[in-house]
């Protein structure tokens, strides 16, 4: 398994939407918190197995929750650049990109 780093606003994003979640039922955002660490193992376990959304980036669609793991692997592993509601604009992740080039 990969090692997998989580960018600060990845962090955010899964905060943001645990908190919301959380406000229609309590112990809702817990419950996405575990379906986030389940996908980020998926991830970690086969990083080619998802779809290229831009190259080098790739996309893990979660179940359930209407949210995508954008990520792409690195020389350490893989690195989470966002986990975003699908109803999003389908390029707002991008804006990312300018604080992640290598």
């Amino acid at each position: 398994m990969r090692k997998v780093t989580v960018d600060p606003a990845a962090i955010q994003d899964i905060a943001e939407a645990s908190r919301f979640y959380n406000r229609e039922r309590q112990g809702l955002g817990k419950i996405f918190r575990e379906f986030v660490q389940t996908a980020l193992r998926q991830v970690a376990k086969q990083p080619d197995l998802y779809a290229y959304i831009a190259k080098p980036y790739r996309g893990y669609f979660m179940d359930r929750y209407p949210f995508t793991v954008y990520y792409r692997e690195t020389e350490d592993g893989i690195h989470i650049l966002a986990v975003l509601h699908q109803r999003r604009h389908p390029d707002y992740w991008k804006e990312r990109l300018k604080d992640n080039a290598e």
